[in-house]
């Protein structure tokens, strides 16, 4: 290995964190197809170094004169070492290779070829993991003022009379500094630290072997143990290790055991960081599918094994509940690899694919997401906070996408012109997109539920709106659903939302949280309160609206599908979907049906899809807003595409699920859009005369479509009888012919 020693370069000038003639080097290696560069590997560590407080300095490593060329084409090229925030160096370095793999390692730490990884996480989490080490070691103990004893869980309330307290971080009582220890004297004094060694010496010392894939039936039936965290076979104590010999011909380094990281303890700057990939090895350890790369060659293998096939993902993957241990060989990070070769057309997808979006004009900050789901993003000519582009890419397999620009009303699919990709590589890629899609879903889901948790909480305790300034200027009463967001005081224990009294404390608390990086929901007391619920009737998220009708909702929330409801609905009967909470509450109070608010027009669709499954016998309306000042000036500049967002929309949910669309009419020179406008501003009288029309021509356009309906069930019942005619008369002729061959 390298001498890192030498490689170790001091902090004169911090301002410097690679010179250019090391950076020129570095960017000559070029990204393979799974986009990993020795560039990419720095910017990555350098940014996880920087949002903790340390700095990181890329340099070439130095090599040992009596290497052979092939040896030094092995050996890592680069060597990134770190200083903390008074400026020392530090005994982390990370060791960078050709193929933007890196491993990081305490300074002239041997490594084994396993320890080398291209997943950035892991990347980030060995680099927090080693530092966090280190710099509690110069830390002062907080033990020193606590003498810990040894309690057995039947005397816990004894010692805990006497005077003895638990300590939850390191899980054991513990006598108070200044106490006298004569009344526990009857409990041995323990170093907490030294008793979780020894619950981890057990597995450090555990024998491990290096056993092929093709012979662990072999390893297993001589007694070898698998051990799940470490991926490796072990010979467990007792069991004579001669049967094992051929397995243990080279001395394997025992693997190293992940430092387990106290979050409340530890080192500052770093808490968010590593709980945050906490939180994502949870989410990996909750995904219900394992996807694997598997050939087609191998599929029968696999599929006698247990594997199944995602349609979707077109990837074979271990359900939650099998074993996992039969399909090791075929996990993405167990396959051989190999480069592409190195030509000017081998470029990352998301670079070819970003060129091909700003060629039709959207605007994309940094890599396109190629997750294959829809995203929504601004394009040349939009204003502020427009977003008239749409795209979805896909990485699996040869990587393709869909680009929209509703400004221009371009749209077209994309397919990649890069060099193409072997059978091995082709598996893997799809194997890890398909699972990288499902740890992404894991990780919304139980984002999406720790929010509902949190929204209840607040709306529990929220008081009734009786008064307000906006339902005031919208001409609606006071009702049961939309309430007032509450003092903070009477927030319960554990409620994560915070409540600001004024808007402005409420924008102080943001603009902190902005430059601080940290990311929490602040709402302002006295703001409207409107519940979001799901087709099952759960809390998701909540809506608020101020007093000049400005209108927000909680972060990390799940919006999309998610609606509020004035009145009951009941499968057979009709009920209304309304886009905004003043609309919907006016046609309940006017038409005293249940109504639904959808917050806005782009969600229409996804409420109506929830509904429509629950309510499959319903008669369902919607009552659209009317954009007709919109779409008058968008036909006046020659736009294409979407001119009347509220009809539009209303309009594309209902032919999907069947609906009707009871749209309100204005003159050219009204600015009214909704079904409130129209009643606020041109009286009941108007109101209910144009719903009556409206209603009309929605039984009319139903009568029409059922004696439509009827003829076609007609026709097709006709064509049917005639097919069968034909097949009857066929049949009868063969067995004709076949009688007079005979």
């Amino acid at each position: 290995m390298a001498d890192i020693t030498q490689a170790s370069l001091a902090y004169n000038d911090l301002s410097m964190i690679a010179d250019h003639e090391v950076m020129s080097r570095v960017k000559a290696y070029k990204a393979n197809a799974l986009g990993d560069s020795p560039q990419t590997t720095w910017e990555h560590l350098k940014k996880v170094a920087q949002e903790n407080g340390l700095f990181a300095r890329i340099s070439d490593n130095i090599l040992p004169q009596n290497l052979s060329d092939e040896e030094r084409e092995q050996q890592p090229k680069f060597i990134i070492n770190y200083a903390d925030q008074e400026q020392i160096n530090m005994d982390v370095n990370t060791l960078v290779f050709a193929n933007g793999k890196a491993v990081t390692l305490q300074k002239n730490e041997e490594y084994e070829a396993i320890q080398v990884t291209s997943d950035p996480m892991t990347q980030a989490k060995n680099l927090l993991t080693l530092v966090d080490s280190e710099l509690r070691m110069n830390i002062k103990s907080t033990h020193t003022e606590k003498t810990y004893i040894d309690v057995g869980f039947g005397d816990k309330e004894e010692a805990k009379q006497l005077g003895a307290r638990w300590d939850s971080k390191v899980k054991a009582w513990y006598v108070p500094a200044g106490m006298d220890m004569k009344p526990f004297e009857k409990w041995k004094v323990i170093n907490p630290e030294e008793q979780q060694k020894d619950q981890t010496n057990t597995i450090s010392k555990r024998n491990f072997i290096n056993v092929p894939i093709e012979e662990k039936d072999e390893a297993k039936q001589l007694g070898a143990k698998w051990d799940r965290v470490q991926k490796s076979w072990y010979i467990p104590a007792g069991i004579d290790s001669k049967p094992f010999e051929k397995w243990m011909e080279q001395e394997v380094q025992q693997s190293p055991i992940p430092a387990q990281i106290d979050l409340d303890n530890v080192v500052p700057g770093m808490k968010d960081h590593l709980k945050d990939m906490e939180q994502q090895e949870e989410i990996i350890e909750k995904t219900e599918k394992t996807y694997l790369a598997i050939p087609f060659s191998e599929k029968e293998e696999a599929k006698q094994l247990g594997a199944k096939f995602d349609a979707d993902a077109k990837s074979w993957y271990v359900p939650i509940n099998v074993n996992i241990e039969p399909f090791e060989k075929w996990l993405p990070h167990n396959q051989n690899h190999v480069d592409l070769p190195d030509t000017s057309k081998s470029i990352r997808p998301e670079d070819e694919f970003k060129a091909a979006l700003m060629q039709a004009g959207l605007m994309v900050q940094g890599d396109p997401i190629m997750d294959g789901k829809m995203h929504r993003v601004p394009v040349e000519g939009d204003r502020k906070g427009q977003i008239s582009g749409a795209y979805k890419g896909f990485v699996d397999g040869r990587p393709a996408g869909y680009i929209r620009n509703f400004k221009t009303g371009l749209e077209e699919k994309w397919k990649s012109n890069s060099v193409s990709f072997n059978v091995v590589d082709t598996a893997r890629m799809r194997a890890e997109a398909a699972q990288n899609r499902a740890n992404n879903e894991k990780r919304l889901e139980l984002l999406y539920e720790r929010t509902a948790e949190q929204a209840q909480m607040v709306y529990e305790v929220a008081e009734v709106a009786e008064q307000h300034p906006y339902l005031e200027k919208k001409g609606i009463n006071s009702n049961q659903v939309i309430k007032i967001v509450p003092d903070p005081e009477v927030l319960p224990h554990g409620c994560e939302i915070k409540i600001a009294k004024t808007w402005q404390e409420a924008k102080q608390w943001r603009d902190e949280n902005k430059q601080k990086g940290i990311n929490e929901t602040i709402l302002t007391k006295g703001d409207l309160l409107v519940p979001g619920y799901n087709a099952d009737g759960k809390l998701m998220m909540l809506q608020t609206i101020n007093g000049n009708g400005f209108k927000g909702y909680i972060k990390d929330a799940k919006k999309s599908g998610s609606f509020a409801i004035f009145g009951e609905i009941q499968n057979g009967k009709p009920f209304l979907i309304a886009e905004g909470v003043a609309t919907a509450v006016t046609l309940y109070e006017q038409t005293k049906q249940p109504v639904i608010a959808a917050f806005d027009s782009g969600n229409l669709l996804n409420v109506a899809r929830e509904l429509r499954e629950k309510y499959q016998e319903s008669r369902i309306y919607f009552a659209s807003d009317n954009d007709h000042t919109v779409e008058a000036k968008n036909r006046e500049m020659g736009k294409n595409g979407i001119l009347n967002p509220g009809v539009e929309y209303a309009l594309q949910a209902a032919n999907e699920i069947q609906g009707f669309v009871l749209t309100p009419k204005f003159a050219k020179d009204d600015p009214g859009t909704d079904w409130n406008d129209l009643f606020k501003n041109q009286g009941k009288e108007e109101f209910h005369e144009q719903m009556r029309s409206e209603l009309s021509k929605a039984k009319a356009l139903e009568q029409s479509a059922k004696v439509v309906e009827s003829k076609l069930a007609h026709q097709n019942e006709i064509t049917k009888r005639i097919e069968d005619q034909k097949v009857f008369e066929r049949k009868l002729e063969q067995r004709e012919s076949f009688k007079l061959k005979r």
